[in-house]
């Protein structure tokens, strides 16, 4: 009676262990999905804005010709701030982690210096963030 007990607690531990790392699958799955269709959007801005424009303000043709132009300025001015907020994080990590290695021995500093550097690259991709030299 013990061995049939325990060998069904085993695989009923098994078998939700299972459940939950296809469970666990299944929503990351649409989460990346739904990240990727965000960074879409992003890239897209423009064109996801005049779409929702035309739908639910059911612009006319003439409209959307006269609206498209103030759609994209506001578009590039957002960019450009995203571009200055960006830069300006990253000013004040730096000076953070200055700070902070002050506080840290030399293996240490080398390796928030990876990783900053890591931070920073990324940003550039994603971002187009030019960054002043490092002090």
């Amino acid at each position: 009676m013990k061995r049939f007990a325990c060998s069904t607690i085993i695989l009923s531990l098994t078998g939700i262990f299972l459940l939950g790392a296809a469970t666990g699958a299944v929503t990351a799955l649409g989460l990346a999905k739904a990240k990727a269709d965000k960074q879409l959007k992003m890239e897209n801005l423009e064109d996801s804005i005049m779409a929702w424009a035309k739908d639910k303000l059911t612009l006319t043709p003439d409209q959307s010709v006269r609206i498209r132009p103030l759609v994209d300025l506001a578009c590039n001015e957002y960019r450009a701030e995203q571009k200055l907020t960006m830069e300006r994080v990253i000013a004040i990590i730096r000076a953070s982690n200055l700070r902070i290695s002050t506080e840290l021995t030399p293996l240490q500093i080398k390796v928030l210096r990876e990783s900053e550097r890591t931070h920073e690259d990324y940003l550039k991709m994603k971002f187009g963030v030019e960054l002043p030299a490092r002090p």
